[in-house]
């Protein structure tokens, strides 16, 4: 399970240093393995990601709904704010 989280983090750190944020992190979103890598984690499902500006000016609200699966979606989407890179987390 250790080697599940790191591999999601860092996967997630790589999608984030080129400043897009998921927005929509789910169990169905998230792969283990194929048969040439069958230790190696997969994101997939990329319709809701979205840029980010590493240093916002002031959060803004922007949404008149939840963006991504209610279950899962941070605060911030219930809230109608963007999201941004600790809300993947």
């Amino acid at each position: 399970m250790k080697r599940i989280a790191e591999q999601l983090v860092y996967r997630l750190k790589e999608l984030h240093d080129k400043s897009y944020v998921h927005r929509d992190l789910k169990p169905e979103n998230i792969l283990l393995g194929n048969q040439l890598n069958p230790h190696k984690i997969y994101l997939v499902d990329f319709g809701l990601v979205s840029t980010y500006r590493k240093k916002p000016k002031k959060i803004r609200k922007i949404y008149d709904g939840l963006i991504g699966t209610a279950k899962y979606c941070p605060l911030a989407s219930h809230y109608g704010n963007e999201q941004f890179p600790k809300d993947d987390l």
